[in-house]
């Protein structure tokens, strides 16, 4: 399996109601055998599958979201706090932020990536992507 889009958002980026610099982003971290879902359209369809699937964490508010020259969508670093140490977190979502972590969004499924799968410390996980090159979560 490899990092995809769910079909929600895929379509609101087809039809341009995405619009990803007004967009609060949530970095959410996964334990357990990856779900990709085309079907999920948001977080709470993954928390309620059971099995060895557990939200581990998800970022606090991001300060910038923008698109670079080339169309591709950045954001600020993400900081997720206090990740308790446990299963090793194997998986990723990235999600527009609704009014409870369950109802928000499912954009992009992320599971490959540098330094995945990894285990937490017990400590805030910072993850930075690498601007340097214009990579980003997608490109429109």
């Amino acid at each position: 399996m490899s990092n995809k889009p769910y079909d929600v958002a895929r379509v609101r980026m087809l039809t341009a109601s995405l619009d990803w610099p007004e967009t609060d982003i949530i970095l959410s971290l996964w334990s357990g055998t990856p779900t990709f879902n085309p079907k999920h359209t948001v977080i709470g369809h993954i928390v309620g599958l059971g099995g060895d699937v557990t939200l581990r964490g998800h970022s606090m508010p991001t300060a910038d979201t923008t698109v670079a020259g080339d169309g591709t969508a950045q954001s600020d670093v993400m900081l997720i706090k206090t990740v308790p140490i446990g299963p090793d977190i194997t998986w990723m979502t990235l999600s527009e932020r609704w009014s409870t972590t369950k109802s928000s969004k499912l954009l992009i499924y992320i599971d490959e990536a540098m330094f995945l799968p990894f285990r937490a410390n017990g400590l805030d996980v910072v993850v930075t992507p690498d601007w340097l090159q214009q990579k980003g979560w997608f490109r429109g």
